[in-house]
């Protein structure tokens, strides 16, 4: 692979951070050098408990894997409880969000049995316990990092076939879904493809994404020119990531803004509304000012 540039102010970037600055380097600004807080969203909160429940769940073999499913996102849902509940969601909302995750889960347990039950049949494994072991990730959660290139990130899972090829798998829980792959998750494949050779010296043949709401998991074939496109882009972002002021980093504005966590900041509503802010709280403190001033007016005098 070839060598990259030094870049000694460059920060550390990640699959996520690296899409951040793709899509608007404004955001990668404020969110990762700036370091502003972003606010928990109930999304963002759903995916994490549903990523550390399948992280539990193939630690080993259970007869009942719905069961074993349903107990383990009970427990790490009550983990969760009181950050869930900072998020000010109608009971409704929290209600369905909730339902949401178990019905997610519960999916990914059902299909497993059918797998299990197809190598069964197969004759590929003999007994549940064997098929289980098959299709179990050969690592979760693995943590990838590379100095030289100063990217890093958790890959949710790596499969090692019986011919031993190397499946690496990002899940999903969100509602996108489509024919092919995005070209965010595109690259963040890429990414992983990259960082996992450079780490092991072992090239995976395929990376995926797991749409755990539909229970599909889409491809691509690693190929040079895959490897080619995602060293190029991480060049890019190292390239452009050295400066530290805010005219370094150019808006680009588009119908994703809507959901950006500084929105409020680009487009000043955030000084609109702390400006309508302070108009009420003086406006209340003259009120009271008012009420005071005529009730000793109205006071019988001694």
């Amino acid at each position: 692979m070839k060598d990259f540039t030094e870049n000694k102010d460059s920060i550390r970037l990640s699959p996520s951070s690296i899409n951040t600055f793709l899509k608007c380097p404004r955001e990668f600004f404020l969110s990762y050098i700036k370091r502003l807080p972003r606010k928990t969203t109930h999304h963002m909160l759903k995916g994490t408990i549903v990523h550390e429940v399948l992280e539990n769940f193939y630690d080993k073999y259970d007869k009942a894997p719905e069961v074993k499913m349903d107990r383990l996102f009970d427990e790490t849902f009550l983990k969760f409880k009181k950050e869930w509940d900072t998020l000010g969601l109608t009971p409704e909302v929290s209600r369905e969000d909730k339902n949401d995750c178990r019905r997610i889960l519960m999916l990914h347990a059902i299909l497993l049995q059918v797998k299990m039950d197809v190598l069964i049949e197969g004759g590929k494994a003999q007994g549940k316990t064997a098929a289980f072991k098959q299709i179990a990730p050969r690592f979760k959660e693995k943590w990838v990092e590379d100095k030289e290139l100063n990217v890093c990130g958790f890959i949710d899972r790596v499969d090692i076939g019986y011919n031993g090829e190397i499946n690496i798998t990002d899940y999903k829980t969100s509602k996108r879904q489509g024919t092919g792959m995005p070209e965010d998750y595109k690259l963040q494949c890429g990414i992983y493809a990259v960082l996992y050779y450079r780490e092991t010296g072992r090239m995976p043949s395929l990376v995926s994404i797991d749409y755990l709401r539909y229970g599909t998991e889409p491809g691509i074939l690693v190929t040079p020119s895959l490897l080619q496109y995602t060293l190029q882009k991480i060049q890019f972002v190292r390239d452009n990531t050295w400066g530290r002021e805010l005219k370094d980093y150019p808006m680009n504005e588009q119908h994703l803004c809507k959901w950006c966590p500084y929105v409020g900041m680009c487009s000043d509503m955030d000084k609109i509304t702390e400006a309508e802010r302070m108009k009420a709280v003086l406006k209340a403190v003259k009120a009271a000012e008012k009420a005071v001033k005529e009730s000793k007016q109205d006071s019988p005098t001694v």
